[in-house]
């Protein structure tokens, strides 16, 4: 009963100019105000519609989910991320304040989150078909349902044999953490940057030293002790914050991930090297942030129409050794991938944002690219022509040499720059990176999303 409520509400809402939106629990209530064009609204029909909905909750047993948190943001979809203040919260569902934090979250926002995952020791992908791999499982794995306002699990995942429920889960915790980045983190400010640790040439982690000991930068790696998924480093190369991403396609990562998680965030110190190998700034393990990003979703997604959501949990706990960046090339590696692109297809110049891009077509109604002069400041004129680490020559030597103060210097050039999305097709990071999609690439999704509910 309640789908049909809500099936025929988002009709009704088609024709109308306004609606407001809440959050209940795990569930969006609707609320419709209709004014159909050349009408003025009636009260009588608003009472109506309240009715419809507020007799769909109480029948679909929503009602005691929890408080009522106002949803932001028109149509978009959004992400509920429940947040935890330790691990220990999250295994007793402690959340602050009692609830989630409903997160606008474009399928813009999840292309470009996606963009650098397939980049690792050095390698970058360059093929078409490799491109396709990694840009299309958001769209493999969710489509925003207009109606919960949130983003749904498709056929194709539901469907999925085990193992590649599992791989497509990892991916989502790493998107994931690049939404919590974004969202609650700073990540939307000029020039503050979430890189990837998983790179050994340019993150080394190392055993505790002690204070007034120089930094060799190349330091014995730590027996048996993984490094964070993630550092974010803020416009001035200082390290802030370590993210741990974890996924699963069942209702909740386990607590025992959750706390393994943890002890990958526990770090006596990183540091930052400037170009000439000295560190560039230092900081204690009780200095840094720490998050994992659990991504889930509440009913499985053997569930049909089961909804993606995150906790961010906030671990406590004592550090163990320490954490190297060479900033330079860590800083060029996380460009790499949108460089390569840039340099191989036809540029297309585009104002984004009331800000002048560097565009490129890497997919059917799929663009990305960077700020305008910025792939200048990167490489040599912009122009990456051969391979990449393991792919080749020295390109990313001679390009990384001081790569941190150049694209430092161009953002403090921007002045008023920030991050941000434009609807649903537009979505541009505090990094400069821009993903820009087209209408009927963002229709295709709403189209899976009805498949997938049932909606003909």
């Amino acid at each position: 009963m309640h789908s049909r409520i809500v099936r025929r509400g988002l009709e009704i809402f088609r024709l109308c100019e306004g609606s407001e939106s809440f959050v209940c629990g795990r569930e969006t209530i609707c609320i419709f105000c209709i004014r159909p064009s050349g009408v003025k609204m009636g009260q009588s029909l608003f009472i109506l519609c309240f009715s419809l909905v507020v007799a769909g909750v109480n029948e679909g047993g929503l009602g005691d989910s929890g408080p009522l948190v106002r949803s932001r943001g028109g149509n978009v979809p959004i992400v509920p991320v429940w947040r935890y203040a330790s691990h220990g919260d999250y295994k007793s569902r402690n959340s602050i304040g009692g609830s989630y934090v409903p997160v606008n979250c474009t399928v813009a926002d999840l292309f470009r989150y996606s963009l650098d995952n397939g980049a690792f020791e050095g390698h970058v992908v360059t093929s078409w078909w490799g491109r396709a791999f990694y840009f299309s499982i958001p769209r493999f794995a969710l489509a925003p349902d207009r109606a919960s306002k949130c983003f749904c699990v498709t056929d194709e995942y539901r469907h999925a044999e085990a193992s590649y429920k599992g791989a497509v889960s990892f991916f989502m915790g790493m998107i994931g953490a690049r939404l919590v980045f974004e969202k609650f983190l700073g990540g939307n400010k000029p020039n503050y940057q979430l890189l990837h640790a998983g790179d050994s040439k340019h993150f080394i982690l190392t055993p505790s030293i002690g204070k007034g000991k120089s930094f060799s930068g190349n330091g014995k790696k730590s027996s048996g002790k993984p490094k964070p998924d993630y550092v974010a480093i803020d416009d001035r190369g200082v390290p802030y914050a370590l993210v741990e991403a974890k996924g699963t396609s069942g209702v909740r990562v386990r607590y025992a991930s959750v706390e393994e998680a943890k002890g990958q965030l526990q770090l006596d110190w990183v540091t930052t090297l400037d170009a000439a190998g000295r560190p560039l700034w230092v900081r204690s393990g009780d200095e840094l942030e720490k998050y994992v990003v659990a991504s889930s979703f509440p009913r499985g997604v053997a569930s049909k129409a089961s909804s993606w959501e995150l906790c961010d949990v906030d671990p406590d706990g004592a550090g163990e050794g320490g954490l190297i960046i060479k900033l330079d090339g860590a800083i060029y590696a996380h460009y790499m991938p949108v460089l390569q692109w840039l340099s191989r297809d036809e540029v297309r110049r585009e104002s984004v944002n009331g800000v002048d891009c560097d565009l490129v077509q890497i997919g059917e109604g799929v663009s990305v690219g960077l700020v305008s002069g910025l792939r200048e400041v990167i490489a040599d004129h912009g122009n990456v022509t051969v391979g990449f680490g393991d792919q080749g020559s020295g390109v990313q030597e001679r390009d990384s040499a001081d790569c941190f103060r150049r694209v430092s210097e161009f953002f403090r050039s921007m002045e008023g720059f920030q991050g941000r999305s434009e609807g649903e097709n537009v979505s541009m990071g505090g990094d400069g990176v821009v993903v820009v999609l087209s209408d009927d690439y963002v229709q295709a999704f709403d189209m899976e999303a009805d498949r997938a509910s049932g909606v003909s």
